[in-house]
């Protein structure tokens, strides 16, 4: 329930960001470098210390963290944020992560995306695919024929 809030929440946040405005460009709405591994760094320290993706988005400079293993009240052990991978469109920056969790113990490499200013959004990449296909899951175009018996 929460999920489906969050994701029509932002997609009409998304919307309204990307649509300039009177005087305004898209380029008003495009994080930058600097404050995007910030706010990713302040988001991942939080889950670390395990506090709760919500509180983050009560600050004066509000963080929505679209994360379902954070949502799962999965662990942190600790994370490593890589560098800045390309991007297939401007307005969003994407980081090589290491996420080492507690329970149960896994090392994973995944990727983050972030998007917007203020409010910033930061999207676990797999959560991110599910909110642009409207929470399905992408299904792939191919299915392998099935065999008889």
């Amino acid at each position: 329930m929460l999920r489906h809030k969050l994701g029509a929440a932002f997609a009409a946040a998304l919307t309204l960001a990307l649509t300039p405005g009177c005087g305004s460009s898209t380029k008003d709405y495009i994080p930058n470098t600097t404050s995007a591994r910030e706010d990713l760094e302040t988001a991942l320290a939080a889950w670390q210390k395990g506090g709760k993706a919500a509180e983050l988005t009560k600050s004066e400079h509000p963080i929505f963290i679209v994360d379902s293993q954070w949502e799962a009240n999965q662990a942190l052990e600790s994370y490593q944020i890589l560098e800045e991978n390309p991007s297939s469109t401007e307005t969003e920056k994407r980081y090589g992560v290491v996420l080492k969790m507690k329970k149960p113990p896994a090392e994973k490499k995944l990727e983050y995306v972030v998007v917007g200013r203020s409010p910033m959004w930061i999207f676990r990449d797999e959560d991110y695919v599910k909110q642009g296909s409207m929470g399905e899951e992408v299904k792939a175009k191919s299915r392998a024929p099935v065999r008889k018996r």
